[in-house]
């Protein structure tokens, strides 16, 4: 990954555990849940390791599945 990429990734994601601030679960479930397939893996890996995700990670799954589904099929 060039350093252009890293200012990239750094600029337009969030690291993970920026993502994960104010939530109830703690980081090490969280990635244990993505780990699980039960959420996507970080989009990015950073060369110093640190996990990047989209600002908006846990928006489908707060929301909950039947919303998933409701949206998925209305664009179908």
């Amino acid at each position: 990954m060039t350093a252009a990429d890293v200012a990239y990734v750094k600029a337009n994601y969030a690291s993970l555990e920026e993502a994960c601030a104010g939530r109830p679960e703690a980081l090490q479930e969280i990635r244990a849940v993505a780990a699980a397939g039960q959420l996507p893996q970080p989009s990015y890996v950073l060369p110093d390791g640190t996990q990047m995700v989209p600002a908006d990670y846990f928006k489908i799954a707060d929301a909950g599945r039947e919303a998933f589904e409701r949206q998925f099929l209305a664009t179908g």
